[in-house]
């Protein structure tokens, strides 16, 4: 690798704007429509989504998504499903058919023409980017009778299956370990009788039915807690209303037009409120329609393009060249993972890393059941090692609106940890378990239903997660990687400085020090690769990132001086030599026997906490620790899902390594589905986020790394010789580097602000 200073006399370059009309190169077109729901393409706009697909039939089908739609067992549902039939129909017997997710404008377009007839329909499918309505509009050539079904499935009150492991999460839900305590029901929406001109359906989790919120509460001993809250789950009231231009009520689930038209415009507004009565949600529902309604029609559109061409153009990564294909298919990957991140990633809740807003029917490949498209693996918790790696990649690629949902989640739960924290401890404070409701308490089958009076809530009953909390060490990780580029003075003040300060409480107080005055964390687990440990790396190597940077920020001397005689008491990270005499960094102080699975938690000093790696001290540690580190794990399970190798692979400036791992990642498609950016369920489900989040991050690490400890930012730092590329992306300062490599040579560079030119070094991969 050759690194050279980027100076001022080398940046006579000549520069550019890279328009976004290069994203129209990777739309994704289809021919024929569609057997099922695994032929949908995803569409949204951060809160609102849709699985859209044409059936063979000729209807147009969709399910809606939305981020907050959660039911009274905390389970994220669909709204709904509708048909969209058109009679005569252009679609049934092919003459011409072409489906076109166009990513510039944020629409699908769906053309089509009858054989024999000189019928042509132009539908364009949109989720309005700026507005809570999903919109089916478009011309036919001849008139066309046109009707709008609802096909629901939640329909009456039914007993859940104990093998539907949406509810419980991996496992079975009879098996005693995880034994529910009461029997689990699928409660029934609502469809409301005698609309004229529109259809209205909803689900409401009912006041005098069971609560989950509540149940876990008293399960895991924190019922006080319920007299400084609200249940959030109660009478939270989620579904739709669809109207469609001169079109009539036939039955509570059916529209019809009132008699043949070429115009077709058909508007669906989904809604999720808390309120006392159904009456008022409906209430609030029709407000919604109203208010967009006294839209201009032109601007909304035009509005919604603007958004998305702005999008496109705050950040990309395009990859080009001669000798194959898998520039291509990365680079499309990439741009297929952010639009699934921009369409499901603005909502009121965060990304699900087990299929986000778009699953669809839920097939268990160890029974063949369907479960309907409700069901999600993995349940209905949030599991922090899958969730951030949705959100690490926002950072640089400029998302910044994208990852405050994480963020006020993480907020709004920090009453209760610190309530949990003086329950279980008697002292002030706060950690999150690694699979957490949204408001912040255990999975109930991780903390165990059941148990003695007498138990220590710390003895959860998942030696998985017993001891894992360092998800509040890399939150505050991110914060401040958020920070250092938004330079938001407010966002320091409101949340990042208070989430942190009971953080690291928490670990000052929770844990006791050796002979030496440092701190021991026992017990821990490292990840969930290795239980009951001492002083794992993660931890120490996130409070050794954290803590420096925190003691810089505050402006309180007294809390300045607190922060750095923490870090004074921070162990160092355990090390070892390797048989060829290099030291690396071990997961822990004298582990037990590893589950060799593909975690790594000695790889945590690269990345997320960037202690070691390009442009660092030492190097050769990095490069030793990741060579090290476990690959015992087969096929699949070894190389996707939420697997780091590529992201480990570029930190430490392996180009060939990173290019190697990120290429069958990027092919690596759930093979029943249709769209190229759903990949398969390795540790997750369909479409499986952290897979992506892994694919985004690497391949930004592989353009550009910064840290914390100086202004340098490295460009090119493990990217391969045979790529092409052009790229803007963002880096800490406010600032963002656009530019273009070509035959290993960096033939333009744009540094906005230009005083940040000094701060370039670039390193070219020239093996």
């Amino acid at each position: 690798m050759r690194r050279t200073i980027f100076t001022a006399l080398a940046l006579n370059l000549f520069l550019t704007v890279c328009s976004n009309d290069q994203i129209t190169k990777y739309n994704v077109v289809w021919d024929l429509p569609s057997k099922d729901y695994n032929g949908s393409m995803p569409i949204g706009n951060g809160d609102i989504g849709a699985n859209v697909w044409v059936e063979e039939n000729g209807d147009l089908l969709f399910y809606i998504g939305k981020t907050d739609a959660f039911s009274e067992n905390a389970r994220l549902l669909k709204l709904g499903k509708l048909r969209v039939r058109l009679s005569p129909n252009p679609f049934k017997e092919l003459g011409v058919f072409k489906q076109e997710l166009d990513f510039k404008d944020g629409v699908i377009i769906i053309n089509s023409s009858s054989h024999g007839t000189n019928n042509q329909v132009e539908l364009r499918f949109w989720v309005d980017a700026n507005n809570p309505v999903i919109r089916v509009s478009g011309k036919s050539s001849a008139g066309t009778k046109v009707e709008v079904i609802l096909e629901h499935w939640r329909t009456e009150r039914t007993k859940a299956s104990p093998n539907d492991r949406s509810f419980s999460g991996w496992i079975d839900r009879d098996l005693s370990y995880w034994n529910f305590p009461i029997p689990v029901y699928v409660e029934p929406d609502t469809f409301v009788s005698g609309r004229t001109s529109s259809i209205v359906w909803y689900h409401r989790n009912k006041s005098d039915a069971h609560s989950i919120w509540e149940m876990t509460l008293k399960n895991q001993g924190l019922e006080d807690f319920m007299s400084e809250s609200s249940d959030p789950l109660r009478n939270l009231t989620f579904g739709a209303l669809v109207q469609g231009n001169k079109m009539v009520s036939v039955s509570p689930t059916m529209l019809r037009s009132s008699k043949p038209t070429k115009d077709i415009d058909i508007s669906v507004f989904p809604l999720t409120a808390q309120t006392e009565t159904a009456e008022m949600w409906i209430e609030k529902l029709e407000e919604q329609v109203q208010e967009y309604d006294r839209k201009s029609p032109a601007s909304v559109w035009a509005d919604h393009k603007k958004w998305w061409n702005q999008f496109w153009e705050r950040s990309w990564i395009y990859i080009d060249s001669d000798t194959s294909e898998d520039a291509f298919i990365v680079s499309r990957g990439y741009i297929l993972q952010n639009w699934i991140t921009a369409c499901g990633g603005r909502g009121n809740m965060p990304i699900r890393f087990n299929g986000s807003i778009f699953t669809v029917d839920g097939v268990q490949t160890n029974n063949g059941i369907n479960y309907g498209p409700d069901y999600r693996a993995w349940g209905s918790a949030y599991w922090w090692q899958n969730t951030r790696l949705a959100y690490w990649p926002m950072i640089t690629a400029g998302n910044f609106e994208m990852i405050k949902p994480l963020f006020r989640m993480y907020m709004d739960a920090l009453p209760l940890a610190r309530h949990r924290m003086q329950q279980y401890y008697g002292f002030d404070g706060a950690y999150f378990p690694e699979t957490m409701y949204f408001w912040g308490t255990y999975r109930n089958e991780d903390f165990g239903w059941q148990r003695p009076e007498d138990s220590d809530p710390e003895e959860i009953r998942s030696s998985h997660t017993r001891y894992l909390w360092q998800g509040g060490i890399e939150l505050t990780a991110m914060m401040l990687h958020y920070y250092r580029h938004t330079l938001d003075n407010e966002f320091l003040e409101d949340t990042l400085l208070p989430f942190a300060r009971q953080i690291v409480k928490f670990y000052d107080k929770r844990y006791s020090r050796n002979e030496e005055g440092k701190l021991v964390i026992y017990p821990a687990n490292a990840l969930e690769d290795i239980f009951r440990i001492t002083n794992p790396a993660p931890e120490v190597a996130g409070l050794r990132f954290i803590l420096p940077q925190l003691a810089e920020l505050v402006t309180d001397e007294r809390e300045k001086e607190y922060f750095i005689r923490f870090l004074d008491e921070i162990p160092e990270l355990e090390t070892g030599i390797s048989e060829t005499g290099i030291k690396h960094i071990l997961p822990a102080i004298e582990a037990e026997k590893r589950r060799n699975n593909c975690e790594k938690p000695e790889c945590y000093v690269l990345f997320p906490y960037r202690l070691y790696g390009v442009g660092l001290p030492d190097l050769e540690i990095a490069q030793e620790t990741f060579r090290l580190s476990p690959r015992h794990m087969n096929g699949q399970y070894r190389t996707n899902g939420w697997v780091q190798d590529p992201i480990f692979a570029a930190c430490i400036g392996d180009a060939v390594g990173a290019k190697e791992k990120m290429v069958p990642r990027s092919k690596y498609v759930h093979e029943a589905s249709r769209f190229p950016g759903f990949w398969n369920h390795t540790y997750a489900w369909v479409p499986n986020q952290d897979h992506g989040g892994v694919n985004m991050i690497a391949l930004q690490h592989m353009l550009i790394q910064t840290d914390p400890w100086s202004e340098k930012i490295h460009l090119f730092p493990a990217w391969p010789k045979e790529w092409d590329c052009s790229f803007r992306l963002h880096a800490p300062g406010k600032t963002t580097v656009q530019g273009k490599l070509e035959n290993g040579k960096l033939i333009e560079l744009k540094v906005t602000p230009e005083s940040r030119k000094k701060d370039i070094i670039i390193h070219i991969n020239t093996k």
